[in-house]
């Protein structure tokens, strides 16, 4: 029995020669204009923890290094900002905004080394990203705060 081709049998055809054209063009096409950054970076960024006692504050000093994971990173802090916690206030029915001396923010400038996957930026297990919450870990001690700015990138 003679076969002959139908429109069916010609339409999978034409599918196929598509489907192989775009996956050669697929796999075979050049991505050099397109980078993405990965590897090890060194970055600034500062940290701010909030409503600490001043005790806490006294120790933390600059070229502290900062430990993750269970030992020593290869970050250092760099500058140490201590000041009074500005709270709320109600005064004459009226909200203010008032120093309050027993409790201190923390503000630190740490240069560390990171790993660096296209936007992605990991220290020690966290993400440094403005806005993210972030361990400020020492040897000395451990304060729960928030990455405020990325300052400097290579």
């Amino acid at each position: 029995m003679k076969r002959k081709f139908n429109g069916i049998d010609l339409l999978v055809i034409v599918v196929m020669i598509i489907i192989a054209v775009g996956a050669y063009k697929y796999l075979t096409k050049d991505d050099s204009g397109q980078t993405i950054v990965t590897g090890k970076e060194t970055i600034t960024f500062i940290a701010e923890a909030y409503k600490l006692s001043p005790e806490i504050c006294d120790n933390i000093a600059p070229d502290d290094q900062i430990v993750a994971v269970g030992q020593y990173q290869d970050a250092y802090i760099k500058e140490v900002y201590v000041e009074d916690t500005v709270v709320e206030a109600v005064k004459d029915n009226e909200i203010i905004m008032v120093n309050d001396p027993t409790t201190k923010t923390l503000r630190v400038l740490i240069e560390a080394k990171v790993n660096r996957y296209g936007s992605y930026m990991d220290f020690g297990g966290q993400r440094i990203k403005a806005g993210d919450s972030y361990w400020i870990k020492t040897d000395q001690m451990a304060v729960y705060g928030y990455v405020v700015k990325v300052v400097d990138q290579e």
